[in-house]
């Protein structure tokens, strides 16, 4: 009986922590989610400032004055693949990869926005810049797969949900042994009092007799039978 009753009980508590557990690592994974991204996207834009900086105009051309090496140098990554484009005042590639996707929105000199988008079957964070040339503004893109993104907010969220559901356990087994200690002498007074009445109707098995019985106890006792 005991154990029957504690297992109804602690099944009652398991619901409710699940459901805070669930709500707890959704808000992780959402305030995790937020960390990684703004603190890549700060990442992200300095590359695009930097090919931004290195505009320029030679003639009636539009070139990027940048060395390869140095190019290079800012998509070196060890886990993502980092892509770039430069386009001219009427979308005419300057360089980079030809195939990056536009931004959502029309940008305003010297504006920024990032965008999430897919490149060869890849989930791609865009950082774009619109840049202020004469006569017009020219587009510079930088794009990184999302490998270290994912990474990090995997790692943030482990973090953050292993405690919980730590404490869950915890709780569950601390309830679990307090409802034994609790409910012990409770449980042995059912016991005893179900062992007597049995053992009262199998001795005094009609009304009149339990009855007889009732009042002689009664007056053993000093209480009146009622």
């Amino acid at each position: 009986m005991q154990s029957s009753l504690r297992t109804h009980l602690t099944y009652w508590l398991i619901g409710p922590l699940l459901l805070l557990v669930v709500a707890g690592s959704f808000v992780s994974y959402r305030i995790a989610l937020d960390a990684a991204t703004k603190a890549y996207d700060s990442a992200l834009l300095d590359p695009v400032l930097a090919i931004a900086s290195h505009l320029r105009r030679t003639g009636s051309r539009l070139e990027l004055d940048l060395p390869s090496i140095a190019i290079e140098a800012l998509r070196i990554d060890t886990e993502d693949r980092v892509y770039y484009q430069v386009l001219g005042p009427d979308g005419e590639l300057i360089a980079g990869t030809p195939r990056l996707p536009a931004p959502p929105e029309r940008l305003a000199p010297e504006e920024h926005v990032f965008y999430d988008a897919r490149l060869e079957g890849e989930r791609v964070r865009i950082a774009a810049r619109a840049v202020k040339v004469e006569p017009g503004i020219a587009i510079v893109q930088v794009a990184e797969t999302l490998v270290k993104r994912d990474k990090l907010v995997l790692e943030l969220l482990f973090a953050s949900t292993v405690p919980q559901l730590l404490i869950a356990f915890a709780a569950v087994a601390l309830f679990w042994l307090g409802i034994g200690q609790g409910l012990g002498p409770w449980i042995a007074f059912a016991t005893r009092s179900r062992h007597v009445l049995r053992a009262t109707f199998a001795r005094y098995p009609s009304k009149t007799s339990r009855r007889r019985y009732a009042r002689s106890s009664a007056r053993s006792t000093g209480c009146s039978p009622g």
